[in-house]
């Protein structure tokens, strides 16, 4: 007797994404089972509703392990934390653009309930993130959530400019450290800008 295939949920995942990107997020489920090669209900079973699915498919579901790690980064070395949450949003956004330009060329779809809750996450832990290092003094005290919006959105606009508009004159890591250089002056403490200004003019 012939051994059942197992389909795991990679595959359908895997399915699932192939047919959103090509078709869009009204892709009928019954076409991504036929896909994966699974019943309808193998999907529901799984996946209790189309937007979980969704979620999944696009990797939106859940906090990613990296915004799990900002708090166990040392706030002695902020000029490598930054470059490494910088480095990480742009991978970030890469990989999630597509998921992006899907939701954006769908009218009838309102951005914010398809996304699920993880953008709004990811911006919170980062909030916190800085606050923690204005709060420790390795940054001068301003407003985290600006201080965070500018941040992320200069690493999106980055992947904006790479992947939508051909731009290739910086690699990701000469831009990231330049706009962490940038941030690190703007924002150092008034004992370290001090000192920086006086070994210029010395």
């Amino acid at each position: 007797m012939a051994r059942r295939s197992v389909i795991t949920d990679d595959q359908i995942l895997d399915a699932a994404r192939e047919l959103f990107l090509e078709r869009g997020i009204d892709v009928p489920t019954a076409e991504i089972a036929r896909r994966a090669g699974v019943s309808e209900g193998s999907i529901f079973r799984r996946f209790p509703t189309k937007k979980d699915l969704f979620l999944a498919a696009m990797g939106l579901d859940g906090e990613p392990a990296w915004l799990v790690e900002l708090d166990a980064f040392d706030g002695d070395n902020p000029r490598a934390a930054l470059r490494h949450v910088g480095l990480t949003l742009i991978n970030h956004f890469s990989s999630m653009l597509p998921c992006m330009m899907l939701v954006w060329s769908n009218r009838e779809v309102k951005p914010h309930e398809v996304m699920g809750e993880q953008p709004k996450l990811m911006l919170e832990r980062l909030i916190t993130f800085f606050d923690r290092l204005m709060r420790e003094g390795k940054l001068r005290f301003a407003h985290p959530e600006i201080a965070t919006r500018a941040f992320v959105g200069a690493m999106s606009h980055y992947v904006f400019f790479e992947k939508m508009v051909g731009m290739h004159q910086l690699s990701a890591e000469s831009y990231t450290d330049g706009l962490v250089d940038l941030f690190l002056r703007g924002l150092a403490p008034a004992n370290v800008e001090t000192s920086s200004k006086k070994a210029a003019q010395g």
